[in-house]
């Protein structure tokens, strides 16, 4: 009876251990290259447009889901973490405020409290009732002339400190966003390439499982988008980088209805 409990032990071992191991602890692999993309070339885009560079970001959280640590970043436990979800205000002196939802590349869509049209694929969003309260953004008859999803994968300013930098090898669109205030205080939203800090500053790449079965992406290519992400905040120490489920928000970042620092200084 022992040696029975025994092998059906060991097969349990067999059976589980590798398939865990596999989708939910594996951060191979890990010797992907960055990008050829550096903090000059995103600042020198954000310096061309004319016009002023943002004066402001206010955000607002429009939801919370709970995982388990491993999947959004194998290796990392199996506790359950908070996973905010959030919609950012780009605000400027002499134009709309643009609206950024950094959890997606697409508008969110299921949410009575959102009315969000279809915002050219840039991953912008108008949130009429998120306490992001405003008339005007991408996607809006203002705003008409954003440019749309285009063939030219290479980083281009869309404002005035506002640069989109398109996320290839991912599956569907992925966008990150660079931001340079009128204070010269910068911004890398992540989106879904970092959904987390650990994805980044730690290599601990989001699970297989989560993108085998849940969001499909090249593992070599989102590990070289990770990577790009390190050596951008190498080149910046002082770069903010706000992650699309960031359990914190940097200093410089305002939540709707309370003064930003451009405000009170």
């Amino acid at each position: 009876m022992q040696r029975l409990m025994n092998l059906l032990l060991v097969l349990a071992i067999v059976l589980v251990v590798p398939p865990f191991y596999w989708y939910f602890l594996d951060t191979s692999p890990g010797d992907a290259r960055p990008k050829p993309i550096t903090i000059a070339d995103l600042r020198r885009l954000a310096a061309e447009p004319q016009g002023e560079a943002p004066s402001a970001i206010r955000y607002a959280i429009v939801g919370i889901d709970h995982r388990f640590g491993n999947t959004v970043a194998a290796g990392t436990g199996l506790r359950t973490v908070a996973l905010p979800s959030y919609v950012f205000a780009i605000e400027r002196a002499d134009a709309p405020p643009i609206y950024v939802d950094a959890r997606r590349p697409d508008p969110l869509s299921g949410d009575d409290d959102l009315a969000l049209p279809d915002a050219r694929g840039l991953g912008f969003a108008t949130a009429t009732n998120a306490g992001l309260l405003a008339s005007r953004a991408i996607g809006s008859p203002q705003a008409s002339e954003a440019p749309g999803r285009t063939d030219d994968t290479s980083p281009r300013a869309l404002a005035r400190g506002v640069v989109l930098i398109p996320v290839t090898g991912l599956g569907d669109i992925h966008n990150m966003l660079f931001i340079r205030t009128e204070a010269d205080r910068e911004y890398l939203l992540t989106g879904r390439v970092a959904q987390v800090r650990a994805n980044w500053a730690q290599g601990h790449v989001q699970s297989r499982y989560l993108t085998t079965f849940e969001e499909p992406a090249d593992r070599g290519e989102l590990t070289a988008w990770l990577a790009t992400i390190r050596k951008l905040r190498r080149e910046a120490p002082g770069l903010e980088v706000v992650e699309g489920h960031a359990a914190s928000l940097p200093r410089g970042l305002a939540r709707n209805g309370e003064p930003s620092e451009a405000a009170v200084r």
